[in-house]
C-alpha cells in the first residue's frame, strides 16, 4: 500500500467526489460504495472494484483483514488520513472504508419473470427500500423507467442494505419498452389504484410470471400502465389515512405475491 493520502487535490479524491453526482457516475461508468458491509457484500458478489480506500484507524481493525482477504490483485488499496476520509465520506459516523466499483450492467432477462417495475419513483430512500424488499420477497429482476431517481445514489445504496448486489437491475428504460417486453412474454402487469374498480389485494390469486408496477410518490404510475394492466389492486385501509407511502404499499403487494 502507498503512503497516506492527505491532499484533497489527489486524483483519486477528485474521482470520489465526482462519483457523488449522477453526472459523474454516468461519465465514469463507476459507482461509490461506502461502509464495511456494503464493500464486503460487493466483493462477495463479484462486483468489479478498482479502488478501495481505508481510514488510518480502519487498517488497525479486524474488519480490515476481512476486506483484504476478499480483494483481488487487480484492486488498488489506499490509506487516507482521518481528516481527509471524514471529508470525503458521505456519512457523519463513517466506518472507515469505501470503494470505487464498475457500475453493474444487466439486460432484460425473459427467464426472470417475477418482476418489479419502478416508474418515476423520485425519493432515493423509497427506491432503496423497494429494492431491499424485492430481495426479500422473490423478485428476481427490477426494471427502472427513465425519470426515476438514480439507482446508485448514495442514499439509495444505503437504503438497500446491500440487496442492490443481489438482484439484476435494468435502468433507463421507457415504459413502452417494458410493456412490449412483458406482453410479448405473457407476464401479467399488476398496478394499484384506489378506484372502485380495483380489486382488493387479498382477493387476488397468487401467481408467478408477474410484474408489479409502482409509481411516482405523488402521481402514481403513468396512464399507459393502467391502460395495459392485467390486474389493478388496492390495499384496503381502515383508519383515517388516505394513502400509503410507495415503499410501504409496494412491500405489502410484493409480500402478497411471494406467499
Amino acid at each position: 500500500m502507498k503512503e497516506i493520502i492527505i491532499n484533497t487535490t489527489n486524483k483519486n479524491i477528485k474521482l470520489i467526489n465526482s462519483l457523488k453526482t449522477s453526472k459523474g457516475r454516468k461519465k465514469a461508468n463507476k459507482i461509490l460504495i461506502e461502509g464495511f458491509r456494503m464493500v464486503k457484500d460487493a466483493l462477495e458478489n463479484e462486483v468489479v472494484i478498482s479502488e478501495i480506500f481505508y481510514s488510518e484507524q480502519f487498517i488497525e481493525k479486524e474488519n480490515y483483514c476481512v476486506i483484504s482477504n476478499l480483494i483481488t490483485h487487480n484492486t488498488k488499496q489506499h490509506i487516507l488520513s482521518t481528516k481527509l476520509f471524514n471529508m470525503v465520506s458521505d456519512t457523519v459516523h463513517n466506518q472507515g472504508v469505501l470503494a470505487i466499483a464498475q457500475k453493474p450492467l444487466y439486460s432484460i432477462n425473459k427467464n426472470n419473470c417475477n418482476i418489479l417495475v419502478i416508474n418515476n419513483v423520485q425519493d432515493p430512500g423509497n427506491l432503496g427500500t423497494l429494492i431491499r424488499t424485492a430481495d426479500a420477497f422473490k423478485i428476481n429482476q427490477i426494471l427502472v423507467t427513465k425519470g426515476s431517481c438514480d439507482v446508485y445514489n448514495q442514499k439509495t445504496l444505503r437504503s438497500t442494505m446491500s440487496s442492490i448486489f443481489n438482484i439484476p437491475i435494468v435502468y433507463g428504460l421507457s415504459s413502452v419498452e417494458i410493456i412490449d417486453f412483458l406482453k410479448h412474454n405473457n407476464i401479467k402487469i399488476i398496478t394499484s389504484s384506489l378506484t372502485e374498480a380495483s380489486v382488493e389485494l387479498s382477493r387476488v390469486n397468487r401467481t408467478n410470471n408477474y410484474a408489479i408496477v409502482l409509481g411516482n410518490e405523488g402521481n402514481g404510475v403513468e396512464d399507459i400502465w393502467q391502460q395495459h394492466a392485467d390486474i389493478v389492486v388496492k390495499i384496503p385501509m381502515y383508519g383515517k389515512v388516505e394513502s400509503l407511502n410507495v415503499a410501504i404499499a409496494g412491500s405489502i403487494i410484493m409480500y402478497h405475491f411471494s406467499c
